[in-house]
């Protein structure tokens, strides 16, 4: 059984730009608009894989500041 391909770089693009003002749960959401369910779980473990972490806590948008300055996220002033 083959699998679709998921994580399309304007997907990852969305997380990039994203993570810090939207929960992860938010993001599966705006990201599932376009057709295909994406859940809130892939869209976490897609999110840890691009490095992009983000501080404890439930409802945090808040991403870890070494992870902006290694350039993996982009911070909305």
């Amino acid at each position: 059984m083959s699998r679709r391909k998921v994580w399309t770089g304007g997907r990852n693009d969305f997380i990039r730009q994203n993570a810090d003002r939207l929960t992860d749960g938010q993001l599966a959401q705006e990201l599932s608009k376009g057709g295909l369910f994406i859940s809130i779980n892939a869209v976490r473990q897609q999110r840890r894989k691009l490095e992009i972490l983000k501080e404890n806590g439930r409802g945090k948008c808040v991403v870890r500041e070494e992870c902006i300055r290694r350039g993996k996220a982009v911070k909305r002033s």
